[in-house]
C-alpha cells in the first residue's frame, strides 16, 4: 500500500552565537580594490584588504604568516564561542544576554557590532 511520509516533529534545542560588524560581513577581491580609482574611498573592508596588499608588496613572504595567524585567531575565536556556549555565560563586562551592541577598534578603525546567543530549534 502507498504510504505518505509524515513531518518529523522531533527536535532538539541548541545555543547559536552570532557574531556581526558593520561593513565586514565580507570582504571584497583584492583585484577590485587594486582596480579601485585612486583616491575613491573604500569601505572598511577595502581599506584592510588594501592594507594586506601594500603589506604583501612589502614583504612578499608575509602572506604565508598571516595565514598562519589568521588561522591561530580563528582557533581561539571558535574556543572563546565554544567556552561562551558550553558555559551558558555572557562576557564579563556585560550587564546580561540582552547588552549586545559593542564598540571596538579593529586595525585602528572604529566598528559597531553586535553579539548575540540564543536558543534554536534543530529538527531532526
Amino acid at each position: 500500500p502507498s504510504t505518505k511520509q509524515a513531518e518529523s516533529t522531533d527536535f532538539y534545542m541548541a545555543s547559536e552565537f552570532d557574531c556581526k560588524f558593520k561593513g565586514l560581513s565580507s570582504l571584497p577581491k583584492v583585484q577590485d580594490v587594486k582596480d579601485a580609482p585612486f583616491g575613491k574611498k573604500l569601505t572598511l573592508g577595502g581599506e584592510l584588504v588594501s592594507e594586506g596588499i601594500i603589506e604583501e608588496r612589502a614583504h612578499p613572504n608575509a602572506l604565508k604568516a598571516w595565514k598562519s595567524k589568521k588561522n591561530q585567531l580563528e582557533n581561539e575565536i571558535a574556543n572563546d564561542v565554544f567556552s561562551l556556549i558550553a558555559s551558558r555565560e555572557w562576557f564579563q563586562d556585560r550587564k546580561d544576554f540582552e547588552d549586545t551592541e559593542i564598540d571596538t577598534v579593529i586595525d585602528g578603525f572604529e566598528v559597531k557590532g553586535e553579539l548575540r546567543m540564543r536558543e534554536v530549534e534543530i529538527k531532526i
